[in-house]
């Protein structure tokens, strides 16, 4: 019998902490600070050295605190960075001198060796997750208090800083709220939590939480982060309604003009019933298609990457004296599917970013049976040669859905 393929549990990151009693007793429900299992390995002058990087690809965000002079806009950094070659050193004295702290998402991108984090939590939850890394100037803040709709999970790599955490003032929270918003509800001279993180220290915390973070502390600090907004029920339920509105909405006679007089007769009251009856049977329509496909996250999208080379190196294939006999079967990526529109088109991702389109017909004829030939698929979905081509550009290449083999399914 094949054994299971053991997944990477959160010791990896948090020393003493299992799996089991994260998600009982932690999970949504408490912050909790530790130790961290990790060495992870990174200085302020690997993030000097990257900064202009991020900045070029839209990852880095140059922050302090409302007391300090705010935010910089990025269009405001690149100006000013016109004619500069040494841009570590330059990144340095901003740092140092105007006490800018810096915030470079997808940080793993330009620091691999900060990449582990990610690849375990990935494994572990269902939802959108990304990693950042902060670099705060001494006795500085990069932000003031606020509280997120989103949970952290943050590691120290140097410095220090100090954590002072209230109650929620909406538990689980589906949008961001600064404290402007927050204070009248906040007693924010009595934190629930007050705690200093120093290097090798780690924290979770769910959203919600109203937080300052500060280095008060006479060195700079450094700290990397994963960043995790889950899936919800509230957030499936939206996308299925809003399926079933769209759907409504492709028929041209509940688009036209209507008035009171109209809706109040006893023909208008019946043709509300009806609409509602038929609002119901897109929704169940919606839910026949597959619950998860009105998600608003891909279960780990962190596995696609393997699906989708796996498809990308099946196009040899066609290359071969064998080609004619290859047949696409699934690779096992997650996906979401939106709804169509009234061309006849859907919208498909598998990295909840980037949408591809595909005619409703072809994805209904590749979803009939696994393992068909492209003369078969060609004429289930009714497309030509032309069109076949650039419908398995868009599931091999680009989303990496389906595969080629030579075995039958």
């Amino acid at each position: 019998m094949r054994q299971p393929i053991p997944r990477p549990g959160l010791a990896q990151l948090f020393g003493g902490l299992s799996d089991e009693t994260f998600f009982a007793d932690i999970f949504e429900r408490r912050p909790w600070f530790g130790k961290s299992a990790l060495p992870l390995c990174a200085s302020l002058d690997d993030v000097f050295g990257i900064v202009h990087l991020a900045h070029a690809n839209g990852d880095a965000r140059y922050t302090r605190s409302r007391d300090a002079g705010g935010e910089i806009p990025a269009r405001e950094i690149g100006e000013r960075m016109q004619g500069v070659s040494d841009h570590p050193a330059w990144f340095r004295r901003m740092f140092e001198e105007e006490k800018v702290a810096f915030v470079i998402r997808h940080c793993s991108r330009y620091l691999p060796a900060l990449g582990t984090p990610l690849r375990v939590l990935q494994e572990r939850l269902e939802g959108d997750l990304y990693d950042y890394c902060i670099a705060t100037p001494a006795e500085a803040a990069a932000s003031d208090v606020h509280y997120d709709d989103l949970d952290v999970f943050s590691f120290n790599l140097a410095g220090a800083k100090r954590w002072r955490l209230h109650d929620p003032v909406t538990p689980l929270p589906t949008r961001h709220l600064s404290m402007q918003e927050v204070e009248p509800d906040v007693d924010m001279s009595v934190p629930r939590y007050d705690v200093r993180q120093v290097a090798g220290d780690c924290l979770y915390m769910p959203r919600g939480w109203v937080h300052r973070v500060t280095n008060d502390s006479p060195a700079p600090a450094l700290q990397m982060a994963v960043a995790y907004t889950p899936n919800t029920w509230i957030g499936l339920f939206s996308n299925l309604l809003r399926y079933a509105y769209n759907r409504l909405g492709e028929t041209v006679e509940l688009r036209r003009a209507l008035e009171l007089e109209e809706l109040e007769s006893p023909r208008g009251r019946e043709r509300l019933a009806l609409i509602c009856r038929e609002f119901e049977t897109y929704l169940t329509e919606a839910l026949a298609n597959g619950p998860a496909a009105s998600l608003d996250f891909i279960p780990h999208a962190g596995g696609n990457t393997s699906a989708l080379e796996a498809a990308q190196r099946s196009l040899q294939l066609l290359k071969t004296s064998e080609g004619k006999e290859a047949r696409l079967v699934p690779t096992g990526a997650r996906f979401l599917l939106r709804e169509h529109n009234s061309t006849g088109f859907l919208a498909i991702t598998t990295d909840g970013q980037d949408y591809s389109y595909l005619p409703v017909s072809f994805w209904e004829a590749l979803r009939t049976k696994d393992g068909q030939t492209l003369e078969e698929l060609s004429a289930g979905a009714g497309c030509t040669q032309e069109e076949l081509l650039g419908y398995l550009d868009v599931i091999t290449v680009r989303l990496g859905l389906y595969r080629f083999s030579r075995e039958r399914a």
